[in-house]
Formats: structure tokens, C-alpha cells, sequence
């Protein structure tokens, strides 16, 4: 039997018992137990999607420097090379000066750097090349395909293809 209660002159409204408002605290911990079970669902595809998405994003980021000193060199109508700046694994893009070191990068050659690569992730190059030259044409001084793969075994990669005439393009590789 419902209580009612009388507000104003002819109005009936039920009036709520106070232990009626609210959920309990068995149906708050089966909400919580049921987001718990969807989170732990998501939580390995979702570091795979961040892994895939670094890889993408190391790779974007090599073409890039490569594209970046092609039209260098083609701006400038002289060599301008790229290669790694040693032990930390960084790229430079760099002009040979007179009076350094030929075919080699020294300080104070740089016209751009670049970060290195993520630590779980590897460059490997076909042609064991460390660094490569652009004309002032645009052509390199050698072809070579580099491969970018990280710690996952059997997942996917992306290698790297540059031509000699100085193209490059980019493509899904099954990583050892």
C-alpha cells in the first residue's frame, strides 16, 4: 500500500520512503567488477596500438629526414648527406665543410638533427650503409632498403625503400 501525501490543495503525490533513493552496495560492486573485466580486455590491445603506432611514427619520421635532405641538397646544388650521429643513435643531416673530415660528419656541419629512435626499436640497413649522400640532382649514392622492427617477434615492421634517383617509399614487413 502506497503512503500519499497531501501538498497543496488537491494534489497526491507518492511520498518516497528514504531507503528507496540510491543503488546498493552489492550492485556498485558489480559494476565495478564488470568494468574491471572490460579494462583488462582492453589493456593488451591497447599497447599493441601504441606499439604499431610509434612504429608507424619512427618510420614517417626516417622518410621524412630523408625527404628533408634531398631537398636540401637540391636547393642548395651540392651534396648534402645523412647518417648517424654515433653512440646515441640520432640522425644528422649534414654538409661536408673544407678543412673537416671528408665523407664524415663534423661539428658544426649539421643542418638538421633528429632524435633517436625509440629503444625497443631497430634500424637495420640491406646494404650495411651508416649514412648516404644526395646530389645537388637529387639521386643518392646508393640504393639501399631499411628495415624498422621492434621487440615483438613475428609483428609487423616497415622497411624503408630508397632508390637510386632519391625516392623513397615505405611498406609493411614481417619482422624475425
Amino acid at each position: 500500500m502506497t503512503n500519499w501525501q497531501i501538498i497543496g490543495c488537491s494534489k497526491k503525490i507518492p511520498s518516497k520512503n528514504r531507503l528507496d533513493k540510491g543503488f546498493t552496495l552489492i550492485e556498485l560492486m558489480v559494476v565495478i567488477a564488470i568494468a574491471g573485466i572490460l579494462v583488462s580486455l582492453a589493456t593488451p590491445s591497447f599497447t599493441n596500438m601504441t606499439k604499431n603506432s610509434r612504429m608507424r611514427s619512427e618510420a614517417n619520421a626516417l622518410l621524412g629526414a630523408f625527404a628533408y635532405t634531398r631537398t636540401e641538397a637540391v636547393k642548395r646544388g651540392n651534396t648534402v648527406r645523412i647518417g648517424t650521429q654515433g653512440a646515441n643513435g640520432g640522425l644528422v643531416a649534414w654538409v661536408d665543410q673544407t678543412g673537416g673530415t671528408a665523407n664524415s660528419w663534423d661539428a658544426g656541419e649539421e643542418l638538421r638533427l633528429w632524435e633517436p629512435i625509440h629503444n625497443s626499436m631497430t634500424i637495420n640497413s640491406g646494404g650495411s650503409n651508416s649514412s648516404f649522400a644526395f646530389n645537388g640532382s637529387g639521386l643518392v649514392n646508393t640504393a639501399d632498403v631499411l628495415t624498422i622492427c621492434d621487440d615483438r617477434t613475428g609483428e609487423t615492421g616497415r622497411t624503408i625503400t630508397l632508390l637510386v634517383s632519391g625516392l623513397t617509399y615505405i611498406s609493411d614487413v614481417t619482422c624475425p
